[in-house]
């Protein structure tokens, strides 16, 4: 908020960056009390940051209920402020910054995570829990950078920004020491079967062979299991959107039976279709929806957009 208008200072900004450094800091140490806090402060830093730069557009906009909004509330901190997914439509709807379906799904990955911690706890293990703290830093550093003005940064902003900066590079270093010392495994696997993002992590290490298993962060688990989790954390879709007419995109595979096909169309192209349980891949092209009763077939050379089983059923 700007001081020469006799509002609250909210110092949305500096208590974000606070809140991200030292969650840097615990993620850092390793220790699971600080592995658990650090989630925790990092989710609380970015909302702060996306909610400052709503700020800059107008006040009233950190409202929940933009018509509850006055200054004597402002003032005293007494008002319910907007969540996150509030947040990101109004930053698109007002501001004009909309943010990739990939930086969505990241962020709703993250208070995941802290939801869970809260309520559950999680057991995932440190290379995972760093991997996805550098994709949530790399998405929140290229917002401050492109989305705020610098010249109205105080001098600690601009202190803990820069520490931010240094931190991040720890963090990059650790990734790509431990992405080129998988490599040659990776490049093994990729020879013999599929190999895809991985919902954990984020790295492109996850092995799908009658089953799935992270070469990065050692997260596995069963093909049905693995396909869930995929849709969910990356593709951002749970199996109660489909109440709204969203495609639920978990099909039974035709080459083993297992119901863990996934159709992903991911805006940069990972894969067409992919059966998390045997690894058999095919691209966008290879398969279509059956006209008759809306299930995946492999498209053949003389197509009709019919399934197989569709064609013998009319033919019978």
């Amino acid at each position: 908020m700007k001081k020469d208008k006799g509002l609250l200072e909210f110092d949305l900004l500096e208590n974000g960056l606070d809140f991200i450094i030292f969650a840097i800091n615990q993620l850092k140490n390793g220790g699971k009390n600080e592995l658990k806090y650090g989630i925790l402060h990092l989710s609380a830093g970015v909302d702060l940051v996306l909610k400052y730069r709503l700020s800059q557009e107008h006040w009233s906009l950190l409202f929940a209920d933009i018509n509850t909004a006055n200054t004597d509330k402002l003032n005293s901190g007494d008002f319910k402020s907007v969540d996150s997914v509030g947040c990101i439509d109004r930053l698109k709807r007002i501001c004009g910054i909309e943010l990739s379906e990939k930086e969505v799904n990241q962020l709703k990955h993250l208070r995941d995570r802290r939801n869970r911690l809260e309520h559950f706890g999680i057991t995932e293990s440190v290379a995972a829990l760093k991997s996805s703290t550098f994709k949530v830093l790399n998405f929140i550093l290229n917002f401050i950078n492109e989305h705020i003005d610098y010249s109205g940064l105080n001098e600690t902003e601009e202190s803990l920004l820069e520490s931010i900066r240094e931190q991040f590079r720890d963090f990059e270093e650790f990734i790509q020491k431990r992405l080129e010392s998988l490599k040659p495994k990776i490049e093994s696997h990729k020879r013999m079967t599929a190999v895809t993002i991985c919902p954990t992590c984020y790295q492109d290490a996850l092995v799908i062979d009658d089953g799935a298993s992270c070469l990065f962060c050692g997260v596995s688990g069963d093909g049905e299991e693995m396909a869930g989790n995929f849709v969910f954390q990356i593709l951002g879709i749970s199996s109660y959107d489909t109440k709204d007419g969203t495609e639920y995109p978990i099909y039974e595979c035709s080459e083993c039976g297992a119901e863990s096909l996934v159709h992903s169309r991911l805006e940069d192209e990972v894969f067409g279709w992919l059966c998390f349980t045997c690894g058999t891949e095919w691209s966008e092209q290879e398969k279509a929806y059956c006209e008759t009763c809306g299930h995946p077939y492999s498209k053949s050379e003389y197509d009709i957009g019919m399934c197989s089983n569709c064609i013998e059923y009319r033919i019978g």
